[in-house]
């Protein structure tokens, strides 16, 4: 522990952040330490009811401080404003209290308010005036879309109590209010047809705050799904639940489609997540020990995988200052290292052996297929449509005639750090693959 209170005193030191950054991190990074520090929080201050830290919750508290770290690397050179600095410290802070809850109320709140710092960084730091109707478009999306949760803590509180691991014992015959709860969170993932606002939100948001929503905020969705599944039996509307598994499955083969149709790189990967997120949604959806697995696999490796790309297309845009597929071609011949790393990504992201997102969507194909049989159809053709629009991102960035020289920026060493830190940790589980006892 010695060591890591020295590492943190240095960080401050060399990246001079104010004392409310550092403290935010002190705090989160000494909870992920520590393994003391947990008993210590709830036996002294006797918060057993209201927070508490399991395997998930540090994986996704672990996920949101080094993305957030990353943020702040890449903006060392560049130089961040104090009201960012805040809003980004305050996002968080709600997010890993969001993580720990265990009081539903405190939950609905960290799970809501989080979003209203992203919505004022979109409209600071967003360069075009659309980035208003992507600001109000997420709002309405998210906003109301959780008046449901709302209403299902009005129900708990009259007929039950708000104590999230009570209610778990409690609400076992409430299946009634399953619909309720899953329409809070799939607009979160998103899901096909709530998914609308995320391309625009991507669009017009900076690099950071893309690789904040498709690293962290997504998850949020997810995360809430595996808090709450446990309060229902869903045996009791077991087609409902089949429904929904096909709808996210055929939604992520349609959207697959779409991807090859993008020419604008960020709404390209921002598409791809709804697909990766789909599939995680129909493996929860599954009930099974191996579907709620291969989410939790999913959903961490898709937060190192998108928030990578998101930012290595950034240090692309800012060589060739555009966004637009036909401009990168023959950039290989340019940057033959990022190139290396580009593609190294893209086989990541289409899940190609011995990577974490192989592995976690080979789980979620098996938790599918002992289902039923009859997802294998639109299971391949999304499989065969990932692989094509990946390999034409590919192609459109390291092949053809170079359209534009661009400006010859050199490829810096804290780009290069940033990079290689995502993917260590996509190749750390082969040391250790613990994920698939999270259960």
């Amino acid at each position: 522990m010695l060591f890591s209170y020295v590492f943190m005193y240095l960080f401050f030191v060399m990246f001079n952040f104010s004392l409310f950054q550092f403290f935010s991190f002190f705090c989160v990074f000494v909870l992920l330490m520590s393994v003391d520090l947990e008993k210590f929080l709830l036996g002294f201050f006797n918060l057993n009811n209201y927070l508490f830290l399991d395997t998930i919750s540090g994986l996704m508290i672990f996920l949101s401080v080094f993305i957030m770290f990353c943020v702040y690397m890449m903006n060392y050179c560049k130089g961040f404003k104090k009201d960012v600095l805040f809003l980004l410290s305050l996002m968080l802070v709600f997010l890993c209290f969001c993580f720990m809850c265990n009081y539903m109320l405190m939950m609905y709140v960290c799970f809501e308010i989080v979003f209203v710092p992203l919505m004022l960084l979109i409209m600071y730091k967003g360069a075009s005036p659309e980035r208003f109707s992507a600001s109000v478009n997420m709002f309405i999306y998210t906003f109301f879309g959780s008046l449901m949760f709302l209403l299902l803590l009005l129900v708990l509180d009259i007929s039950y109590v708000l104590i999230l691991s009570k209610v778990i014992l409690l609400c076992k015959n409430g299946s009634y209010l399953f619909l309720m709860v899953f329409f809070v969170f799939l607009v979160k993932i998103p899901m096909y047809f709530t998914h609308l606002w995320l391309p625009k939100a991507h669009v017009q948001a900076s690099v950071e705050i893309s690789m904040l929503l498709a690293g962290i905020l997504l998850k949020l969705g997810g995360f809430g799904l595996i808090r709450l599944f446990f309060m229902f039996d869903l045996s009791l509307m077991w087609e409902v639940v089949m429904f929904l598994m096909v709808l996210n499955i055929f939604g992520g083969m349609v959207i697959s489609v779409v991807c090859l149709a993008q020419v604008d790189f960020k709404k390209l990967i921002a598409y791809s997540s709804v697909s990766h997120m789909g599939l995680m949604l129909a493996g929860l959806l599954s009930l099974s020990v191996m579907g709620q697995s291969g989410g939790v696999m999913m959903m961490v490796s898709h937060g190192f995988c998108s928030s990578c790309l998101f930012f290595m297309g950034n240090m692309y845009y800012e060589r060739v200052s555009s966004r637009n597929l036909v401009m990168f071609k023959g950039v290989i011949n340019l940057f033959p290292v990022l190139s290396i790393y580009w593609l190294l990504l893209i086989f990541i992201n289409m899940g190609v052996p011995p990577f974490m997102n192989f592995m976690s969507e080979i789980i979620l194909l098996m938790s599918l297929l002992k289902k039923s049989l009859f997802f294998i159809f639109f299971l391949s053709f999304m499989m065969m449509f990932t692989v094509f629009f990946c390999l034409s991102l590919f192609l459109n960035f390291g092949h053809g005639m170079l359209m534009e020289q661009g400006s010859m920026q050199e490829d810096s060493y804290l780009d290069l750090i940033i990079i290689n830190l995502h993917l260590y940790f996509l190749f750390i589980y082969l040391w250790k693959i613990s994920f698939l006892l999270i259960f």
